[in-house]
Parts: structure tokens; C-alpha cells; sequence
């Protein structure tokens, strides 16, 4: 099984993954926490850096990097957060290929 799982993405979609993915780095994980809160933190980061650049370069993410994307997702995605409907669909299509 591969340790690597492959996504391709349109441009509104990973721009919108990204602002999720990036937004939540700094909310669980802030700049001023321990040490390792500051390399999940830049972790994310570098992650949502990779998601924003996927349609122009092929992405992949490591299957370790799955649960905090979908922590990442299903928090900035919540009923509290007041995006348009659309993007709340966006990133559950995105989270449903996560799953699988």
C-alpha cells in the first residue's frame, strides 16, 4: 500500500483547502507553542504552501499528513464558520477522496 496518496485539484479548490489548511496551522497549533507545536505549525504550512500550488505542480501528500488535513478541514469547515455554501461543499468533496 502506498505511503503516498496523489490529489488533483482545480484552482478554487486549492485555494480553498489551502486558506483551511493554513488558518488552522496557526489556531492549533500557534507560532509561540513548544517546540513541536512550531514544526506542526510550519508542517502545515508547508502543506497548505503544496495544496495552493497543485494545479500548476503535482501534489501528493503522505498518508501521516492525513489526519491533520481532515482535523483541518472539518474545523474551518464547520457550521460556525460563515463561508458560502459552495466552498463548504468544495472542501467535503475533497474530504469524501480523502476517505477513501
Amino acid at each position: 500500500m502506498s505511503k503516498v496518496k496523489p490529489l488533483s485539484l482545480d484552482e478554487e479548490t486549492a485555494v480553498a483547502i489551502a486558506t483551511a489548511v493554513y488558518v488552522y496551522a496557526d489556531a492549533a497549533y500557534p507560532p509561540s507553542g513548544s517546540e513541536c507545536a512550531q514544526a506542526s505549525n510550519q508542517s502545515l504550512k508547508q502543506l497548505a504552501e503544496a495544496i495552493h500550488n497543485s494545479p500548476q505542480i503535482p501534489f501528493s501528500y503522505k498518508k501521516r499528513q492525513r489526519p491533520m488535513l481532515k482535523a483541518a478541514l472539518r474545523w474551518f469547515y464547520s457550521d460556525e464558520n460563515p463561508l458560502e455554501h459552495d466552498a463548504a461543499i468544495q472542501a467535503e468533496t475533497l474530504l469524501e477522496k480523502l476517505l477513501e
